[in-house]
This record gives C-alpha cells, sequence and structure tokens, in this order.
C-alpha cells in the first residue's frame, strides 16, 4: 500500500487532530523564538557596526576642524 503525503496528513488531522494541532502550534512557536533570538543578534550587530560608524565620523570631523 503506497501512501500518498496528504492522504496520510488527512488521515493524521482525522484521527489526532486536536494532538497534531497542538504540537504544530507548539512548533510553530519554537521556531518563531529561534527566529526572534536570531534577529536581536543581528539588530545587536548592527548597531554596533552604526556606533562604530559614528565614531569614526565624529572622527573625520573633528580631525577637519583642527586641520
Amino acid at each position: 500500500m503506497s501512501w500518498d503525503i496528504f492522504e496520510l496528513l488527512k488521515w493524521l488531522f482525522n484521527e489526532h487532530g486536536g494532538e497534531v494541532y497542538s504540537v504544530v502550534v507548539l512548533a510553530v512557536l519554537a521556531v518563531m523564538n529561534m527566529r526572534l533570538k536570531d534577529v536581536k543578534r543581528r539588530l545587536c550587530r548592527l548597531e554596533e557596526r552604526v556606533d562604530k560608524l559614528f565614531e569614526v565620523l565624529a572622527e573625520i570631523k573633528n580631525n577637519n576642524k583642527v586641520s
């Protein structure tokens, strides 16, 4: 007997709909949490780069005033 993935999913939801839904929701929340942590790390790195850029620009501006 060959199983089509859609037939398998249909059977799974028909037999265990509530449990499957709960597991899917938990999996989606876990993935979203991981993505959020990744986005936060990337944002911190971006903020550090912007701070460094402003430091360099301020240094250039100060050097031009001295000249």
